[in-house]
């Protein structure tokens, strides 16, 4: 049966990387229920699925004796999730087109073929949000990283220097985090982007907000049709 999914059933996760895991064809077997970037795939003999590429994404299967023990070759980062609480979310996808128009065309009509690269670019909004005893969600801290040097102080003369840094986000999107009967099939789309703008919002009657747009990384690109897990 075919359902229409309203924007709040639409679950948005960050994913960073955690310690890369490099195969050796003994012990390095994955955790279950673990979603992995891949960095390299072996090139014979690799634990993975035979149509992985580096800069695919996958999630590991619940149980011990289904998941793989990595050959060696096959490096993986797993990614550490974090919830993303949002207002608005917008990913726009555009094929590049070459004109090939010349007077042999018919009909007078103007003439395109796909130039072979696709421009994603998107934008997402949300509400600030800051626990005044520990301070900002890490999302948001992640958000800020982007853009500013963030600075800590304890209140005891020690402070803590996180640099900003430029490195790529990946978003793990599951269209329907309502669909949760077990044999259901669901929508993930995967993409690894660049935060590009930043706007913080402080209107004098309305809730604060931060909007931030961003342009396709080089890493993650994909959508996984996925059975929910029993």
């Amino acid at each position: 049966m075919n359902i229409q999914l309203n924007g709040k059933e639409t679950l948005m996760n960050f994913a960073t990387k955690d310690t890369l895991i490099e195969g050796d064809g003994s012990t390095t077997t994955l955790d279950t229920s673990t979603w992995y970037l891949i960095k390299a795939v072996a090139t014979s003999g690799s634990a993975l699925a035979s149509d992985f590429v580096a800069g695919d994404v996958f999630r590991s299967a619940n149980d011990v004796g289904d998941v793989p023990t990595l050959a060696e070759g096959d490096d993986v980062y797993p990614l550490i999730l974090s919830k993303k609480c949002k207002v608005d979310l917008s990913l726009s996808n555009t094929k590049g087109m070459l004109d090939v128009t010349d007077d042999c065309s018919p009909d007078d009509s103007i003439q395109y073929i796909p130039d072979g690269f696709i421009d994603r670019t998107g934008s997402f909004s949300s509400m600030w949000k800051q626990d005044l005893k520990n301070g900002l969600p890490s999302n948001i801290e992640k958000t800020l990283n982007r853009f500013f040097d963030i600075v800590k102080d304890d209140g005891a003369d020690t402070y803590t220097v996180t640099n900003k840094t430029d490195d790529e986000i990946i978003l793990i999107i599951q269209k329907d985090q309502e669909n949760t009967t077990s044999g259901n099939k669901n929508l993930f789309v995967i993409i690894s982007v660049n935060l590009t703008d930043c706007t913080i919002d402080s209107p004098m009657k309305g809730f604060q907000n931060i909007d931030v747009s961003f342009n396709k990384g080089i890493e993650a690109n994909s959508c996984i049709y996925q059975a929910v897990r029993a």
